[in-house]
């Protein structure tokens, strides 16, 4: 029982370090404390076990020292779709320019020149508009568009059925629709319910860090779209917040 105990503390303490040290942060730290149970073992094994005890100790603490990911650097898979998107085999290759951690996912955003080239919005808006792709764990993207202004939205609204199409059938069965949109990521299909003019927009992710960067550090880049008065924005799985959730909503938007 003590074993498992244990293991329960350290399985809490590194879900909680995550957030703030990162992946590679936190694999120095679960080697920290492997190293800290190490010496206490060794304290009663002699110099020699003591010794090596102690040069990891020490080698732990340099890395700490000089910040972990500039040491260890857990690489993206090539094979997955931010591998490709920062690929130099690719004509106009993006940069990673944000990484975060949870429990849930390492979650990076990066630019990506090819993405605004294939974006729906071309068709919205008749030109190429910036956008970056949220991944998580290097796959299941998601693009971040750039601020639309409120004046370009309304005449977003004259084309509408044209750009969606049959996801937004849903938007067609009344007027102004209370919309929960499950599964919001980067924004794009909180764009949409704003172009059918939905009453109030509640939206819900899985990703904390998704929601943490659309209303943080790229906040200006979207146009403040999660901060808007308007829209709710949950981190939340779907089906336990629509459980739990008393509220009836007119439009359920969920897009795989």
């Amino acid at each position: 029982s003590v074993d498992l105990t244990g293991a329960g503390i350290g399985c809490l303490v590194l879900v909680w370090a995550i957030f703030p040290l990162g992946g590679e942060g936190t694999l120095v730290l679960a080697a920290a404390l492997g190293v800290a149970a190490s010496l206490a073992f060794a304290i009663r094994g002699g110099k020699v076990a003591l010794a090596s005890g102690a040069l990891v100790a020490v080698a732990c603490g340099v890395i700490a020292y000089l910040g972990p990911r500039r040491v260890i650097e857990l690489r993206v898979d090539p094979t997955k779709d931010l591998g490709w998107v920062v690929s130099p085999m690719v004509g106009q290759a993006g940069d990673i320019e944000y990484t975060g951690w949870s429990p849930i996912s390492r979650t990076d955003v990066a630019s990506a020149k090819w993405m605004e080239k294939n974006s729906t919005m071309i068709h919205l808006l008749g030109k190429q508009w910036p956008t970056k792709m949220v991944s998580a764990d290097g796959a299941a993207s998601t693009p971040m568009v750039g601020a639309i202004p409120d004046e370009m939205i309304a005449k977003l609204r004259q084309n509408h059925g044209i750009m969606y199409g049959l996801r937004m059938l849903g938007y067609y069965t009344k007027e102004h629709p209370d919309t929960l949109i499950i599964g919001c990521g980067g924004g794009s299909d909180v764009i949409a319910a704003k172009i059918h003019e939905a009453s109030h927009i509640t939206a819900v992710d899985l990703n904390p860090i998704t929601i943490r960067v659309m209303k943080g550090e790229y906040a200006k880049f979207n146009g403040n779209l999660y901060n808007d008065p308007n829209i709710e924005v949950y981190a939340a799985e779907g089906r336990s917040f629509v459980s739990r959730s008393d509220h009836k909503f007119s439009n359920i938007h969920m897009n795989g």
